[in-house]
């Protein structure tokens, strides 16, 4: 469907920055809108200089979208993903590559009600693209008809039995971190089979001996088991479990995912366009002798909100250069 039959179909959603401008306007008439707009465009210029990145490498589709938008851009998809979600707008991607290869069992996108039909269509596609595969790379630790507790030992496996949550070990755009957590310990998925809730279970095991067992619900928020809902016997099979398991997933590997944990983990960090620039609220500013804003995310250093900084540093600097005039008027 064309852009423009959407607009006029949802003119709530065509917002016009101008329009966002003129509701800061204190008068009645929008007199102060046109220097409200030059100065945005002001400080909108040395916010997008200060933050120009070197290429880096794209992926995803969220990846291209970024490295196109501009910084003005790039918060307000800031502000849709965070309601959407990045994990679903992947879904959505990976959906409409199986799709164009006739693999879902959905062809009519009007029958898709949620993105959890998304997902619920790209586990199936996977299922059914190599499900006899999938299922040789899980360890199943329990199984009834209302639970299902597995130990996931690919990445393929873990996106697929980890498919609707925000955990960071079934995303699909960066495999890093589930290799990470193979490698320092014991990683297993909580599955209920009747509503499709999910935690994921991590006990982790330093090089020094340090462990620490935590619980993660299906929107990555870190819950004490007692939180998890769970029944108590399916707790107890899991702490049972990671009580005689002393070896990290790792281990379980086959020949050829240990190779590919191997390259993940020994290759550089790649830094992706849909986290590269910071949200306001991460980013220290700076104000410098000259009119340029320099804005770092160091760590070590204090980081404020950017809204309270900028207002903070405007109105120092606008009252100390009245106070300056009002002296020279009176030395006069």
């Amino acid at each position: 469907m064309k852009k423009k039959i959407l607009k006029v179909a949802h003119p709530d959603l065509d917002i016009h920055l101008v329009d966002i401008l003129t509701l800061l306007d204190p008068s009645k008439t929008n007199k102060y809108t046109p220097f409200l707009i030059k100065e945005f465009k002001k400080f909108h210029g040395r916010f997008e200089k200060a933050t120009t990145s070197t290429p880096i490498m794209v992926k995803t589709l969220l990846d291209k979208r970024y490295k196109e938008a501009t910084l003005l851009q790039t918060h307000l998809l800031d502000f849709v993903l965070d309601i959407i979600g990045k994990e679903n707008i992947h879904a959505l991607e990976t959906f409409n590559n199986h799709l164009e290869d006739k693999r879902t069992v959905i062809t009519d996108i009007n029958q898709l009600e949620s993105f959890g039909d998304i997902h619920e269509q790209v586990v199936l596609a996977e299922l059914n693209h190599n499900n006899s595969q999938i299922k040789k790379e899980i360890a199943t630790l329990y199984r009834d008809d209302t639970w299902l507790i597995v130990k996931p030992l690919t990445y393929e496996s873990s996106k697929v039995y980890g498919a609707s949550t925000k955990w960071c070990t079934s995303q699909r755009e960066n495999s890093r971190p589930f290799y990470e957590y193979s490698k320092e310990g014991v990683l297993i998925y909580i599955i209920n089979r009747i509503n499709n809730k999910k935690v994921a279970v991590n006990w982790y095991r330093s090089d020094e001996g340090h462990t620490e067992l935590s619980w993660w619900d299906d929107k990555d928020r870190r819950l004490d088991s007692l939180q998890t809902n769970l029944p108590n016997f399916i707790i107890d099979k899991v702490k049972d479990f990671l009580i005689s398991e002393k070896l990290p997933n790792y281990h379980f590997f086959s020949k050829k995912e240990k190779n590919k944990c191997r390259e993940v983990l020994e290759s550089p960090l790649e830094f992706r366009y849909d986290t590269l620039i910071p949200s306001p609220d991460e980013w220290t500013v700076y104000r410098e002798n000259t009119q340029d804003w320099t804005i770092s995310d160091e760590a070590g250093l204090h980081h404020m909100n950017i809204d309270e900084t900028v207002n903070k540093t405007l109105e120092y600097n606008y009252t100390y250069s009245a106070l300056k005039k009002s002296l020279e008027k009176l030395d006069d």
